[in-house]
């Protein structure tokens, strides 16, 4: 069975689901704010700096819809979980969190998405204060 793309730079068809090429972990190549890299820099979010290193974070989507994502602040790596879903006819992934992540349960982020192969994913989105957000992903080859 194959499918048409229809994400902004995929190519035409694939022989495999969108939700099978999304299944896996994945690891951050390059981090994008307002088309500056921030791969392993500071991020300000919320009116607060926080430093980042998505060189050594990743996410991870499994197929009964849970996703798991490592990020590594200054000193410490931090793990969030929640529940993943296709929405706006899987143009976007939107991100649930649990109880005990941070945002606190039921906040979700929604993701566009603007490239998914099965060796590149690429997410956009768009924060409260008007800033693009670009990731651009690999298969995490450390597991």
């Amino acid at each position: 069975m194959f499918s048409a793309c229809k994400y902004e730079d995929n190519p035409f068809i694939s022989f495999r689901t969108k939700k099978a090429r999304l299944v896996n972990s994945w690891q951050y190549e390059l981090v994008l704010r307002n088309g500056l890299d921030v791969t392993t820099g500071r991020v300000v979010d919320s009116d607060q700096e926080v430093t980042i290193d998505y060189s050594l974070s990743s996410i991870g989507f499994d197929d009964q819809g849970r996703f798991a994502t490592w990020i590594h602040f200054v000193d410490t790596l931090r793990q969030y979980d929640g529940d993943w879903e296709f929405s706006d006819d899987k143009e976007e992934v939107k991100l649930t969190y649990d109880a005990s992540a941070v945002p606190p349960t039921g906040n979700s982020e929604t993701w566009k998405i603007t490239r998914l192969q099965e060796r590149h994913l690429w997410l956009e989105e768009q924060t409260p204060e008007g800033n693009n957000i670009q990731y651009r992903l690999v298969p995490n080859i450390s597991q």
